[in-house]
């Protein structure tokens, strides 16, 4: 099969898993089962906050996907990837953290499962396991200069639920972001390593179950647009389980007449429109996986797919075109150019398809700096100063960022000091995103990884065309992950649960299935050049010194900038009776400060808020208040905008 250039689903030969080698050792077992008691833990800790009813189904749905991971990777991930619309939809929606729960135990039930058949399971050691620690080791260095967004838990609770179910402008938001990319990362990884030793069985439950997902949202959106009141049924299971709905209408109205009973976009199993579209194409690379997994299963022949691919595809046109999201109909032509220019007579040419892939990355690049530039036509709308915001935060924080996904946290801290505070808690960009939580380290990374990707698909489409063959499901995830790429241009890919699994099912069914390189730890292949003791001590102190130059310019931070320390959101006050403002800040516990404008002069208030014997506020807020500081309407500083 390696000389036909298929996917890696050969056998492999047998190892153990991630270092457990041989006979586990009881520190082993500790170290896996000691989280999984504390996640029990938790879990029934937060009972509380559920009825007896909600407890019990949702008590019944973690433990299908514990039972399920445990006899099987895959299994487990399908059942994540397919309920995941079903929860919460946005950070704080009820019900998100029985989501983020389920998927956080995931990878201690994997390891617990090869811990007992550890002499039968396949060697961690793989471009997989590669990526899965470079991930961790970047989610630790991001706190390297996020001194006050640790410093600031003295203000908030801390019981696991707070952190579950955490909004993203939280310092909660950022740990939990930090270590669910890691879970799943891991997670993924080893779903995709361990499918070498799949049988047939299993591989063609893979390649059904990716698309299980996309079925249900596709054909409820379908349902939605063509059936009377199924819209205002989603409306109310969207308020019962996200607290809102957000309907809006295409921003092409042209294309009315394709929705006959719907006068706004459909959103389907999310709280508006704009997540229906990015979910959507988050599901465009899997469905080239599921293909490729069918292929190499070979009890499938690839032209029996391509109808209900034709369908299937069609569908998600038509759904694109009735949402008339802007960026979601230019990352569907991306996805259709894309697949057309590999389907070209220079597609023997390595050439072309670089210079595409290289344009792809250098376009997600180039966006966020033009918003630096004014130019013509409002050509960035709104999303322009949510850029500059993103790049500013980056140039405070430059090497490793200040915690994952933490912009909403600056965005309170310190933009608001600024002038640049925004009504959003994110930046609406990808790279952004990572750039402000993981520095321009972890921006670096994330291109790096791209550029493998189309490395090892346009070394894969090349190959089959010049050995007469078709690649079909390689200039599908091609194209699928051209247009994740233009869409992380617009909007960020770690916002939602389910599409950040979808990312990882992409990026790494792209990098594990389609490598051909030997292991990074092959004695006999990349370790001599790689990971030589000179080159390893090397690289220990570079990052060493790059993190303590990080902490420092985190730690020093007030020396340079006026902050909003442990200081709420504004809040309108109904005039008091004591008259003494028209707004409040509620001041948690700890010592903070915030600003206020007082005629042409900014003062910085300090305060020193001890701990209260209960919140001012009800348990499910994450907040600590100790009180309320009135402010009138003429001295607030903060100026939001979009």
């Amino acid at each position: 099969m390696g000389e036909e250039y298929q996917p890696s689903l050969r056998e492999p030969k047998l190892r153990s898993s991630m270092g457990f080698v041989g006979r586990a050792r009881t520190w082993q077992w500790i170290l896996v089962v000691a989280p999984l008691a504390f996640i029990f833990t938790a879990w029934i800790g937060m009972n509380s906050f559920y009825s007896v009813r909600d407890f019990l189904i949702f008590s019944c749905y973690l433990f299908a996907v514990a039972l399920m991971t445990y006899r099987g990777i895959w299994p487990g991930l399908i059942l994540l990837a397919a309920t995941g619309p079903f929860f919460g939809n946005h950070p704080g929606g009820r019900f998100v953290e029985v989501y983020n729960l389920a998927l956080l135990q995931t990878p201690f039930w994997i390891l617990l499962s090869n811990l007992r058949k550890s002499a039968n399971v396949k060697s961690g050691r793989d471009i997989g396991t590669l990526v899965f620690w470079v991930t961790l080791l970047l989610s630790i260095l991001s706190f390297s200069g996020a001194y006050f967004l640790i410093e600031s838990f003295e203000g908030y609770k801390t019981q696991p639920f707070h952190f579950l179910s955490s909004r993203d402008w939280l310092p909660h938001y950022s740990v939990l972001i930090g270590l669910l990319g890691c879970a799943m990362c891991y997670s993924v990884g080893r779903g995709y390593s361990d499918l070498e030793l799949s049988g047939n069985s299993m591989r063609k439950l893979v390649a059904s179950g990716l698309l299980i997902g996309p079925v249900i949202v596709l054909s409820v959106a379908l349902l939605e647009i063509w059936i009377p009141g199924v819209a205002n049924t989603l409306d109310k299971m969207h308020i019962r389980i996200a607290g809102y709905v957000e309907r809006s209408n295409s921003h092409f109205q042209v294309l009315s007449w394709l929705s006959p009973v719907l006068d706004s976009s459909p959103n389907s199993l999310f709280w508006n429109r704009s997540w229906l579209s990015i979910y959507l194409v988050s599901c465009l690379p899997l469905a080239g996986i599921s293909v490729a997994i069918h292929r190499g299963n070979r009890t499938t022949p690839v032209h029996k797919l391509r109808l209900p691919l034709v369908l299937l595809f069609g569908v998600f046109v038509y759904v694109q075109l009735v949402i008339g999201a802007r960026a979601g109909l230019l990352s569907t032509a991306m996805f259709i150019f894309a697949f057309w220019i590999t389907g070209l007579k220079a597609r023997r040419s390595r050439t072309l398809l670089n210079c595409f892939a290289f344009s792809v990355i250098a376009f997600a690049v180039l966006v966020p700096i033009l918003s630096l530039f004014d130019l013509p036509g409002n050509v960035l709308g709104l999303r322009a100063e949510l850029f500059k915001s993103g790049l500013r935060m980056i140039y405070i924080l430059p090497i490793f960022g200040g915690g994952a996904e933490s912009f909403g946290f600056w965005n309170d801290l310190l933009l608001r000091a600024q002038g640049f505070q925004r009504t959003y808690s994110s930046t609406h960009n990808s790279l952004l995103q990572i750039g402000v939580g993981y520095g321009i380290i972890g921006i670096l990374a994330i291109l790096g990884l791209y550029l493998v990707v189309f490395k090892n698909l346009i070394e894969f489409i090349v190959r089959r065309f010049t050995n007469g063959d078709a690649p079909l499901p390689e200039r599908i995830i091609l194209a699928g992950m051209a247009a994740i790429i233009v869409y992380g241009c617009f909007q960020e890919w770690w916002y939602i649960r389910v599409v950040q699994l979808n990312w990882w099912l992409a990026v790494l069914g792209s990098v594990i299935l389609y490598n051909r390189t030997p292991s990074f730890t092959n004695d006999s292949a990349n370790r001599p050049h790689l990971l030589s003791p000179g080159r390893i001590v090397a690289i220990a102190i570079s990052v060493i010194c790059l993190a303590a130059t990080q902490f420092w310019i985190g730690y020093t931070l007030r020396h340079r900038h006026q902050l909003f320390e442990n200081v709420g959101h504004l809040e309108p006050i109904v005039q008091d009776e004591s008259n003494q403002g028209d707004f409040r800040y509620p001041l948690l516990a700890g010592d903070g400060s915030y600003l206020i404008r007082d005629g042409s002069a900014i003062v910085e208030e300090h305060f020193e808020c001890e701990p209260p014997g209960e919140s001012l506020t009800g348990p499910p807020d994450p907040r600590i208040v100790c009180r309320y500081a009135p402010v009138r309407s003429s001295n607030v500083l903060e100026n939001f905008n979009e």
